[in-house]
């Protein structure tokens, strides 16, 4: 027979087993599920094996789509790139001014190949804010996939912080939105405009880059838009409706200095979504749910502003929203008051035609008819979109 004594002594080892075994488990269930636990190593271990096999599905796609002029062919890439399980963004069409090519992939990060077939970095997806569904105002900040830098400040503005509402357009009640349009909160580019030469740049039936300038038909449709009397044959119609209608076919050329010059109608950039090849993306600001892109005109900053859409009052500071036209007062985007802040509007001068409007340095609205000015660039969403506000910036 076993003793008290003997007893006790049992007891007292099982407590002390069960404390042990307490003790063991939860090391291994934090070894196992706690941060950089063997879980998370597996599944991090997996992610890079999956990122790999998707890095070399799209290098063999791009090797497969290699011409003998040894560049791509579109058909080819967009065909190849499609068969890829993983790709989750390819567009529809892929033409010359669509380079450098971006292929988001399980919507967590995105490649650009360039037209010569090399490959960017990759790109982690930023995680999108909270959807609005009640109401939207003009000069809030939106999430637009499109990043930039300022043409005067060279502050990176990226999709959080780049783009506001200037028309909050319509509530379907559901979530999604009806007629929005975003502008550019800082200056991504600017123009250097000249009447001089304008209508030899009237834009012809191959799309040729540079040739933006309003044809016939856009120079009526555009009078008949903004209720103009007949200046049809007026070197600044060729200009403003060739700045609504022809924007993408604007050619922007890269510069590292800003204070370096342009030739005649063309304009010049610092970067676009990273981008920084000689020449813009003809498409660069048309990201996905936007259907269209154009410069400022003074009946949209009117409209803003609650004011006549012919209105020439200078802008002011806080006039819808603090520094929606009157950027000088962003200073947390780098803006002083010694900040040249010229931007063209798409609007000629009526009275005489001579010039388009331009916002001038001080905030007043004056005309120019030979110039170099900054652009801001107005979007316009698709129907039944989803908006996503951004809450600080």
């Amino acid at each position: 027979m076993l003793g008290k004594e003997d007893k006790g002594i049992t007891m007292i080892m099982l407590v002390v087993m069960i404390v042990v075994l307490i003790i063991l488990a939860g090391i291994t269930i934090s070894t196992v599920i706690g941060d950089n636990g063997i879980i998370d190593s597996v599944q991090e271990a997996k992610d890079n094996s999956d990122e790999r096999e998707i890095s070399e599905k799209i290098n063999l796609a791009i090797r497969d789509s290699i011409g003998i002029a040894g560049v791509l062919n579109n058909e080819d890439i967009k065909d190849n790139l499609n068969k890829i399980e993983n790709i989750e963004r390819v567009p529809e069409e892929v033409i010359d001014s669509s380079y450098p090519l971006k292929v988001t992939v399980d919507e967590k990060y995105s490649y650009t190949i360039n037209k010569d077939g090399t490959i960017g970095e990759k790109q982690e997806t930023e995680e999108p804010p909270t959807v609005i569904t009640t109401e939207i105002e003009i000069g809030d900040y939106i999430q637009y996939d499109v990043s930039y830098t300022d043409i005067n400040t060279e502050y990176e503005f990226t999709s959080q912080n780049g783009w506001r509402v200037l028309d909050k357009g319509t509530n379907n009640g559901n979530g999604t939105f009806n007629g929005v349009k975003l502008i550019s909160t800082g200056i991504p580019a600017e123009l250097n405009y000249s009447y001089n030469s304008i209508q030899d740049l009237e834009k012809d039936d191959n799309e040729t880059l540079g040739k933006w300038a309003g044809n016939r038909e856009q120079r009526e449709q555009y009078i008949q838009l903004f209720k103009l009397s007949s200046l049809i044959d007026n070197e600044n119609i060729y200009a403003t409706s060739g700045m609504w209608y022809n924007f993408n076919k604007i050619k922007f050329n890269k510069v590292d200095d800003i204070d370096q010059g342009t030739k005649e109608n063309e304009g010049k950039y610092i970067s676009v979504n990273g981008q920084n090849t000689e020449i813009l993306n003809e498409n660069a600001f048309i990201a996905e749910g936007a259907k269209e892109a154009h410069i400022l005109t003074l009946s949209e900053l009117n409209i803003a502003r609650g004011h006549e859409e012919d209105s020439t009052k200078a802008v002011d500071e806080d006039e819808p929203a603090e520094g929606l036209f009157y950027v000088k007062s962003l200073s947390n985007f780098n803006y002083t008051e010694d900040t040249s802040v010229y931007c063209w509007l798409a609007t000629p001068n009526v009275k005489n035609a001579d010039g388009l409007k331009r916002i001038n340095n001080s905030g007043g609205i004056g005309n120019q008819n030979k110039y170099e000015c900054g652009i801001r660039i107005v979007v316009s969403l698709e129907d039944n979109s989803r908006i996503f506000k951004v809450e600080e910036n």
